[in-house]
């Protein structure tokens, strides 16, 4: 029992150090961008913010999230391997025709429909991070019934270091003002993505499995739609304070949200 508590103690000293640098990183490079960037860019930034945020949503199917329940069904082995080896086949495949027709509904939207004056490249940009982060996921999402805290607290320090860095130089040595957001956004998914697949190089060692996607998929249909409400509502709060009020308006949204999210984290 004395083995358990302390084993307790360690994952969850760890989670905390883990939050806790990130939380400490982002109230210092809110000021930073808050410096850098207008009120009315923040009201652009937040449209790029809350389409990421449903993209995100949309690359996954809450397929990662079956991975977490499933474990303990399965434990480690080959099951597991034809598991994830199942579900990174499905989303890589799924996500690459979906960025195709993406790209190109964006292409045309903003040839004929564009607004807000978005830029079709923060808009790649936007799109692949999110496809990224659907297999960054995946590893994330095997981490946790593992317990290997030590691991997530590395991952973390880490991601959260080369996002800070990244950031500072893109806000004060380049200017880049908004745009920082979502180019950290794309650098730190790619090199995520790699890492990912390094770290579950021998999961994807099994097969791909029928009868383990359709009893994934049954978990995953089951959260998609609660995953995709809020951040649906956001955007079309959004877009709504932008059409009728303005973006500065939207602006300030943007930026309570922002420093509310860290608040409460």
């Amino acid at each position: 029992m004395l083995k358990d508590l302390v084993n307790f103690l360690k994952n969850y000293i760890n989670y905390f150090l883990s939050n806790i640098i990130a939380i400490i990183a982002g109230f210092i490079l809110l000021p930073f961008i808050t410096l850098y960037t207008t009120v009315e860019e923040y009201g652009i930034l937040g449209v790029y913010i809350s389409l990421g945020a449903i993209l995100n949503v949309i690359f996954r199917l809450g397929l990662p999230g079956s991975i977490t329940r499933l474990y303990y069904d399965y434990g480690e082995g080959y099951q597991l391997n034809n598991l994830i080896t199942t579900i990174v086949k499905f989303i890589t495949y799924f996500n690459l025709i979906l960025i195709f027709l993406l790209l190109i509904i964006f292409k045309f939207l903003i040839d004929n429909f564009n607004y807000y004056d978005l830029e079709y490249h923060l808009i790649v940009l936007t799109v692949f991070s999110s496809s990224l982060e659907a297999h960054i996921d995946i590893m994330r999402r095997l981490i946790q019934p593992r317990q290997d805290t030590k691991y997530y607290l590395k991952f973390n320090i880490f991601y959260t270091i080369l996002y800070f860095i990244i950031a500072i130089i893109s806000l004060t040595f380049l200017n880049l003002s908004y745009k920082t957001i979502i180019y950290c956004s794309f650098i730190n998914s790619l090199v995520f993505f790699f890492i990912s697949r390094k770290y579950l190089k021998i999961n994807l060692t099994g097969k791909f499995s029928k009868e383990l996607f359709v009893i994934a998929s049954k978990y995953a249909l089951g959260v998609f739609p609660s995953h995709l409400i809020i951040p649906s509502g956001t955007f079309l709060l959004r877009n709504i304070l932008i059409l009728k009020v303005g973006l500065l308006e939207a602006g300030f949204f943007t930026m309570f949200q922002v420093l509310n999210n860290s608040l409460v984290s």
